[in-house]
């Protein structure tokens, strides 16, 4: 059985270190994570015998959804030491966070599986399908004008783009957060006007193709400013993530949420700049 706790002062290379073999990130994505979001009082740690062994991290968020805010808690990076998995111990840091999120006045948490075999395993403590996208492959082609811009200097409120609810909102420092791992993983933001109409996406480039995670823009426009996209960046197509109602693509989803107020309806909900 495992010490669950919140971390302390002294943990954050252990932490360091635990992130970068489990995720494979470099120190340059490790100093940007947890520059930006890495708070004592956020993370918690699973030690077995004085050893840190586990983590899982808080990331303070907001839920759009019936015309309220919500305050919710986005739970990213669980990991367990390889020689130490099989005991439990990530179990152990879900039934810490059971009591810790609602005594915080969290009114729900959220959380997006790195793989589809987690996907039972998130539901074994209470979560289930909330949000989802539709994935919309896309080819180069067509007028536009393309600008580079941050996600946290756009030229309206971001939750304006999207008739969509509920809707994952992040504050402006972890829009800057997403903007800035955006593009040490070789993506951006992006501005777009076509003569079907404006908005921006946000993406990153895979093996020579454009995955595009964010799309905002006026229903049936997302072929014209994807294709234009492309065309800018001298790439083939992609794929792109586009809301839940979008006219385009196939349905699939994303992220799993728990509610530990009495649930709201999420059936349709849209859930981009995950951290998966």
């Amino acid at each position: 059985m495992s010490d669950v706790r919140l971390s302390k002062t002294g943990d954050l290379p252990a932490l360091r270190s635990l992130f970068g073999r489990v995720f494979e990130e470099d120190e340059a994505g490790l100093d940007l994570f947890f520059s930006h979001c890495y708070r004592e009082e956020n993370a918690l740690v699973a030690e077995v015998d004085g050893a840190l062994c586990g983590m899982f991290y808080i990331l303070p968020a907001q839920l759009l959804c019936a015309g309220k805010t919500l305050d919710v808690a986005y739970l990213y990076a669980l990991a367990v030491e390889e020689h130490m998995r099989g005991r439990g111990i990530a179990g152990e840091i879900m039934h810490e966070l059971d009591r810790l999120l609602p005594a915080r006045g969290y009114a729900a948490a959220l959380l997006k599986p790195a793989e589809e075999s987690l996907y039972g395993y998130y539901r074994r403590f209470g979560f289930d399908h909330a949000f989802y996208v539709k994935r919309f492959p896309f080819s180069a082609g067509g007028p536009g004008k393309v600008v580079p811009i941050r996600l946290d200097k756009l030229p309206r409120p971001r939750e304006s783009y999207f008739s969509c609810r509920p809707l994952f909102l992040w504050n402006q420092g972890m829009l800057r957060f997403a903007e800035d791992f955006g593009r040490h993983g070789g993506g951006g933001t992006w501005l777009i006007e076509t003569p079907r109409g404006g908005g921006y996406a946000h993406g990153r480039i895979r093996e020579g193709k454009l995955l595009v995670t964010e799309l905002g823009c006026e229903a049936g426009s997302e072929p014209a400013l994807l294709g234009a996209l492309a065309s800018r960046l001298g790439l083939p197509g992609g794929t792109a993530l586009l809301p839940p109602d979008a006219p385009f693509g196939e349905r699939e989803p994303t992220a799993l949420l728990k509610w530990f107020i009495p649930a709201r309806e999420t059936k349709d909900g849209y859930f981009s700049l995950a951290f998966d």
